[in-house]
C-alpha cells in the first residue's frame, strides 16, 4: 500500500513538473524558454541571449521581457534586432539550473534596462558608395553613413577571412571589445587585413593599414605599433573595409608575445555568458512561423549570381509564401532561384497560425555550379520554370538574361513578356532580345497574334529595328504558313543587302514546309547558281561536323549562328545533307518544339533514305515527349533500341523510354 501511494505521488509530481509555466506577460503573443549554459567570467559582461526574429517584435525591442521563475523581471540590454533574422540581448545575470522565459510580441516595454560591458562584438555593414580607404577619418565617415547592417554577433577573436553575416565583398567590419592587459604597461599590436584596417585603443586612434591591398605581410612589413595599456582591461575598436579588388577579405588583430607575432587568442578577450533557447511558444498554442533556409548552390553568369534556395516550415505546417521580388508559392516549402548576393525577404502566412518573415542571406561556403556543365544551368532553368514572373520584380532582368542563354523558349518568353510590360523602350539594351523571345513564345500557340504585335510596333521602332524585325517576321511567316507576298516585299525593301538573299531563301523554306518539295529544291539550286558559289561536299561535311560538336557541348547559340552561315552560303545543303536535322536539334535545345517537328518532318520527306533516318526518329521522339505525347515517344525509342541495338543512339533510346 505504501509503495502504491509512493508511486501515485511520483506520478503526480511528474505531471506537475510537465505542466507549462503560467503565461507571465499577458499581452505578449510569444515566449521562449531560456537557460544559462555557461556563466560569464566577468559579471559586467552579462549573459548573451539570441533568438529568432520573425517579424513579431517591435523595432525598438520595447516589447521584450525576460521573466524569472519567481515572476521577477530580469534587466536586459538590447544590442541588435535584425528583421527576419535574430535579436541579440544581454541579460544582467541568470542563475544556473533556473528556467527563464523571454516574452515578446506585446505592446509594452517590460524589462528594465542596464549598461553592460559589451565584448567581443562584431558588426558588419554594407559599404556605402564613395567611401575612402586611405585614412581613418575617411573610413570613420563611411561607417557612420553605412546604416545597412548585415548582422551583429559575439565572436571569439578578431580573426576572420570572410563576412560571417553576409556577402564578403563591399562590406565594413567593426569589432569592439576588451583585451586583458593586466600586468602589462605597453603592448605591440598589429593588423593583417584586406582591404583597409584601423585600430583604436581606449577610443583613441592608434595605427592602421590604409588603402586597398592584399593581406600579405611578414614580420618586417606588418603594420603595427607599441601602445600603452595601463589598466587591467584595454578597450579595442578594430575597423576594416573590403572592396571588390579581387583579393580575399581578411581581418586579424595580433600581438607580439614572447618574441612571436600571433593573432590574439580568444582567452585574452572578455566574453559574455551563453544560454540555450527552447522552442518558441504562441500564447494560444498556435503554430509559430519559423522559416528554415538552405542554399544548395549558386551559379555565376553575366556578372550576376543566382542562388538555388529552399525555404521550409517545421513539420506539419503549411502556408503561402510571398517574396519581396513578387514571387509567390504555397505549401510546406518552396525551392527557387534567387538572384543575389543582395539580401531578400520572404513572408509566410500559415494556413493555421501567424504570419512570419525571414531574411535570406547567402553564405560564402556553398557549392558553385558550373555553366559549362549542361546539367547545372538546366537545373536552374527548371526551378525558374515553376515561377510566374512578376513585372515589378527587381530581379526580373537578371532572370531573363540567364534564361535567354540557357532557358527554353516558353520560360524565356514568359519572363521576357513580364519584363517588357515595364520596359517598353526599344532603346534599352535588352529590349530586342526580350521582344524576340516574347514573339517566338506567342507564335508557338498563336502566330496571328505574334505577327499582329510585331506589326503593331511603332513606325520608329520598325524603321530603327528593321535589321532585326525583318528576319523575325520572315521566320514567323515560314513556320506558320504565311503568305509569300510579304516575304517578297521584304526582299524588295532590302535589295543589295544580305537580307535580300535571306528573304529569297525563306521563300524556298515556305515552299518546302508547304510540301512543295520539287519547287523548293529548284528554288534552292537557283539561288546557289545565282551567286555562282560552288557547293563543295567537303565544305558541307566541315559545317556538319562543326555544328554537331557545338550541339554535343550544348552551345546552341553558336550552332544557330553557324547554321545561318551555312544556309546563306549553300541553301541547297537542305536537299542532301543533315542540315535540317541539325537545325531541328538546335531548335530542340531552345525548346522551340513546333518548329523542330516541322524541320524533322521536312527532312524525312525530302530525304526518305537518308543515313540519318534513325537520328531523325530519335529526335522526333524527343519533341513528342516534351510536348506531352509520351506514349508515342516511348514507342519510338523502344523500337529503335530493339531494331537497331548496335546504333549509337540505342542506349540513349532505352534511357529515354524508361523516363516517367
Amino acid at each position: 500500500m505504501i509503495r502504491r501511494a509512493a508511486l501515485i505521488l511520483c506520478l503526480a509530481l511528474a505531471v506537475a513538473r510537465a505542466e507549462p509555466a503560467a503565461w507571465a506577460v499577458k499581452d505578449a503573443r510569444f515566449r521562449v524558454s531560456i537557460r544559462l549554459k555557461e556563466a560569464a567570467l566577468f559579471p559586467d559582461a552579462g549573459v548573451a541571449i539570441e533568438v529568432p526574429e520573425f517579424g513579431q517584435t517591435r523595432p525598438d525591442l520595447g516589447d521584450v521581457a525576460l521573466v524569472g521563475a519567481d515572476g521577477r523581471l530580469v534587466p536586459i540590454a538590447f544590442l541588435w534586432r535584425g528583421a527576419g533574422d535574430r535579436i541579440l540581448l544581454l541579460a544582467k545575470a541568470l542563475a544556473a539550473g533556473e528556467e527563464y522565459f523571454l516574452y515578446f510580441g506585446g505592446n509594452r516595454q517590460a524589462s528594465p534596462a542596464w549598461q553592460p560591458t559589451v565584448s567581443l562584438l562584431l558588426e558588419t555593414r554594407r559599404l556605402p558608395p564613395g567611401v575612402g580607404f586611405d585614412s581613418w577619418p575617411m573610413l570613420e565617415e563611411g561607417w557612420r553613413h553605412g546604416r545597412d547592417a548585415d548582422g551583429v554577433g559575439f565572436t571569439q577573436a578578431i580573426k576572420h577571412g570572410s563576412n560571417p553575416f553576409g556577402e564578403s565583398l563591399g562590406f565594413m567590419s567593426h569589432y569592439s571589445g576588451y583585451l586583458h592587459t593586466a600586468g602589462l604597461k605597453r603592448l605591440f599590436l598589429y593588423t593583417l587585413s584586406s582591404d583597409a584596417s584601423f585600430v583604436l585603443v581606449d577610443e583613441t586612434f592608434a595605427f592602421g593599414w590604409p588603402g586597398r591591398h592584399s593581406p600579405d605581410a611578414n614580420a618586417e612589413t606588418v603594420r603595427g605599433k607599441d601602445v600603452p595599456c595601463p589598466n587591467d582591461w584595454t578597450k579595442i575598436d578594430y575597423y576594416q573595409a573590403k572592396d571588390g579588388d579581387g583579393n580575399p577579405p581578411a581581418m586579424v588583430l595580433g600581438w607580439r608575445r614572447d618574441g612571436k607575432l600571433e593573432a590574439i587568442p580568444s582567452r585574452e578577450w572578455m566574453h559574455p555568458g551563453t544560454t540555450s533557447a527552447g522552442t518558441i511558444e504562441e500564447a494560444r498554442g498556435l503554430p509559430v512561423p519559423l522559416v528554415s533556409v538552405k542554399v544548395h548552390s549558386y551559379i555565376g553568369y553575366g556578372g550576376h549570381w543566382y542562388f538555388d534556395t529552399e525555404c521550409s516550415l517545421p513539420p506539419g505546417q503549411t502556408g503561402q509564401w510571398a517574396f519581396d521580388d513578387g514571387a509567390t508559392f504555397s505549401g510546406a516549402s518552396c525551392r527557387r532561384v534567387i538572384p543575389g548576393p543582395e539580401r531578400r525577404m520572404v513572408t509566410v502566412t500559415l494556413s493555421r497560425g501567424n504570419d512570419g518573415v525571414r531574411r535570406i542571406t547567402f553564405p560564402n561556403d556553398v557549392r558553385m555550379a558550373n555553366v559549362n556543365d549542361p546539367a547545372d544551368p538546366a537545373w536552374y532553368v527548371g526551378l525558374l520554370r515553376n515561377e510566374t514572373p512578376s513585372p515589378v520584380s527587381p530581379c526580373l532582368e537578371r532572370d531573363f538574361l540567364f534564361l535567354r542563354d540557357f532557358g527554353d523558349a516558353e520560360t524565356a518568353g514568359r519572363f521576357a513578356g513580364a519584363w517588357l510590360r515595364e520596359n517598353i523602350s526599344p532603346k534599352k539594351p535588352l529590349w530586342i532580345d526580350a521582344e524576340t523571345a516574347w514573339l517566338r513564345y506567342v507564335a508557338e500557340s498563336d502566330p496571328r497574334r505574334a505577327l499582329a504585335e510585331l506589326h503593331g510596333l511603332s513606325p520608329e521602332t520598325q524603321r530603327d529595328c528593321a535589321a532585326w524585325l525583318d528576319p523575325l517576321e520572315m521566320e514567323a511567316l515560314v513556320f506558320n504558313g504565311g503568305s509569300p507576298e510579304r516575304i517578297r516585299q521584304i526582299s524588295l525593301k532590302n535589295i543589295g543587302t544580305p537580307l535580300e538573299r535571306i528573304a529569297d531563301i525563306r521563300l524556298g523554306d515556305l515552299e518546302r514546309l508547304a510540301g512543295d518539295y520539287d519547287k523548293a529544291a529548284a528554288h534552292y539550286l537557283a539561288l546557289q547558281m545565282k551567286e555562282e558559289i560552288r557547293k563543295l561536299p567537303a565544305e558541307d561535311r566541315a559545317y556538319s561536323m562543326t555544328i554537331s560538336g557545338m550541339l554535343e557541348s550544348g552551345d546552341r547559340g553558336a550552332a544557330e549562328r553557324k547554321l545561318g552561315e551555312w544556309e546563306f552560303r549553300h541553301p541547297s545543303a537542305k536537299l542532301d545533307t543533315d542540315f535540317l536535322l541539325l537545325r531541328a536539334r538546335t531548335l530542340i535545345l531552345f525548346g522551340r518544339w513546333k518548329e523542330a517537328l516541322q524541320e524533322l518532318d521536312s527532312f524525312e520527306k525530302m530525304q526518305a533514305d537518308s543515313p540519318y533516318e534513325i537520328d531523325a526518329e530519335f529526335y522526333r521522339a524527343r519533341v513528342l515527349f516534351e510536348t506531352g505525347r509520351k506514349p508515342e515517344a516511348r514507342k519510338i525509342w523502344t523500337d529503335l533500341a530493339k531494331n537497331y541495338p548496335r546504333n549509337g543512339l540505342a542506349g540513349a533510346s532505352r534511357e529515354w523510354a524508361a523516363k516517367p
